[in-house]
This record gives C-alpha cells, structure tokens and sequence, in this order.
C-alpha cells in the first residue's frame, strides 16, 4: 500500500522518536534476555541440546564480534536446523534480524524475525519478534498487519513495547485519539525498577513516551 506524503512524514518521526530512545529499551531487553538464558541454562544445564546450542550461541557472538559474518551465518544456519525450539537459536536469528534491519536489508530482516516469531518457544522472546516485525509492517504502510501482531502480548515485560508500538502506528494512520490511548497504556505498563533495570533508565523511557503522547494529544 502507497503512503501519501503527509503519512511518510509521520513514519519518519515515529522513527527519529524511537532511535533517540532505543538504547534504553535495548538495554531493558539484552539485561532480561541474560537473565532468561541464565535461567534457562540453569533449569536444563542436563539437557545435551541446551548445552550444545548455547556454545554455539557464544561461538556466533564472538564470530560477529571479529567481523566474520560468513562463519556467523553458517553457525545460526545450523542452529535453526540442529536445534531449532532452543533459546539459543532463537537469540542469535533474532541478532541477525536486527543486523539486516538497520543496515537497511528489510527482507533479510522479516525472514530473520518471522523464523523466531514461528519457531520460539520462549514467550518473551517470540514477543520481541512480533515487535520487530510489527515495526516494519508499520515502515512499509501495512497497519492491520502490524496491529494483528501486537494483539497480545505473551508476556507482561513486552506489554509496555507493545502498547507503545501500537501508539506509533495509530499515529502513523491518524488516529491521535487511539494512540494517546495507546500511550497510557504502555505507562502504566513500564516494568518495576529491580537490579536488571535502574530506576534512572525507566523515567528516560516514560519521558519518551509522554513526549510522543502530549505531542498528539487530540484536539478538544
């Protein structure tokens, strides 16, 4: 679907908005994601499955880390294959997602995303993906899509990221009044200061959303 020029200039916005806050949620979501892994090893340090993808997990990391994205992609290749339902494989086709996406390649991206949404059983995990692919449903003007994605979320930490995400789109379609709504609700949803987040980190993010709220509050 063609977007007009008026709905391009709000996508655009939505995206400098959520660039200048998207430190803070990827630090609330690589600290839980090490917990979940620490967790998760924890309860199935016996399972073989777990152990070996997780090696490969770390293997990976350090293959991006010294730039040798060909062996990294060959590594997760055989995660999706060999152990396909683990954390693991999950974490590191979601990090390829978010690799092809800001470097500008949105189909390598949605292939990436889509995997994960389709095959993780981590529901914290599969939330973030339906997050990812919403946001690009919403970039290429496909609102209903996105919105279907972001129904429910599977886990109470995403609720608040896919209240928020719901703002954006409302607002790309027009609809202040849903997104304000949208907005509140993903407040009130903010998870509790605790040792993975600081009380700090979370007022810099509800200031981004009552920013992106107050800003479209619909006229009276």
């Amino acid at each position: 679907m063609a977007l007009d020029l008026q709905q391009q200039e709000e996508l655009e916005e939505v995206k400098r908005i959520w660039h200048k806050w998207l430190k803070w949620v990827v630090l609330l979501l690589v600290m839980i994601a090490l917990i979940t892994i620490i967790v998760s090893a924890y309860r199935n340090f016996r399972s073989y499955q777990n152990t070996r993808a997780t090696d490969e997990l770390i293997s990976f990391q350090q293959k991006l880390e010294e730039k040798q994205e060909s062996i990294a992609l060959k590594q997760v290749a055989a995660l999706q294959k060999n152990y396909p339902h683990t954390l693991p494989a999950g974490i590191a086709t979601a990090s390829l997602g978010t690799l092809a996406f800001y470097r500008g390649r949105t189909e390598d991206a949605l292939r990436h995303y889509q995997w994960v949404y389709d095959h993780e059983k981590n529901a914290f995990l599969q939330g973030i993906a339906a997050t990812d692919l919403a946001k690009i449903k919403m970039q290429q003007g496909q609102f209903q899509e996105a919105l279907k994605l972001l129904q429910k979320p599977p886990t109470k930490e995403v609720r608040f990221l896919f209240e928020d995400l719901k703002g954006d789109i409302y607002k790309s379609m027009g609809d202040n009044t849903k997104a304000v709504a949208a907005y509140e609700r993903a407040l009130k949803a903010l998870p509790k200061e605790s040792a993975v987040i600081r009380k700090s980190d979370l007022e810099e993010i509800a200031s981004q959303i009552e920013a992106k709220k107050i800003l479209h509050l619909p006229c009276l």
